[in-house]
């Protein structure tokens, strides 16, 4: 298997689909600013630290933009809600959904990983990737649950 098919995988596909340590089960969880449900975590499989959220898009909001219906938002850009199974998006609302490229639910490769975090870092190069990618706080699973006040 290719080294990007390895890096990154979905929760779902692993064999004992464990939520990584820390992690609250976010299936189903609802993601504000009113974009849809979270249906799936994407994951370093090595160390188990959760990377991206994979989020099915509303169905209304999936027409508005003509997108796929899912998208990958990087686990440091939202924020575990006070309120039952809610899921925050920091500075994103319906409309940066369109910014954001579809997931196709393939494992992202490096190429993909930059379009997917342009939005959410807009000064990120075309060929920024190196071996500090995951040190950036977008993809720290610390940030994503401290709990919003």
């Amino acid at each position: 298997m290719r080294w990007c098919e390895k890096r990154l995988v979905r929760l779902k596909a692993l064999p004992t689909s464990t939520a990584p340590e820390g992690m609250p089960v976010l299936h189903g969880w609802e993601v504000f600013a009113a974009v849809g449900r979270v249906e799936d975590l994407v994951l370093n499989p090595r160390s188990l630290k959760a990377r991206y959220l994979d989020i099915a898009l509303d169905e209304d909001l999936t027409r508005a933009v003509a997108h796929e219906p899912h998208i990958l938002v990087p686990v440091g850009d939202a924020r575990v809600g006070m309120e039952p199974r809610r899921v925050y998006l920091d500075g994103f609302d319906r409309e940066g959904v369109a910014e954001v490229p579809a997931y196709l639910r393939m494992p992202p490769v490096p190429e993909v990983e930059l379009a997917v975090r342009r939005p959410f870092e807009p000064h990120l190069s075309g060929t920024a990737f190196d071996s500090d990618f995951f040190d950036s706080e977008l993809c720290g699973q610390a940030r994503f649950l401290e709990a919003r006040g």
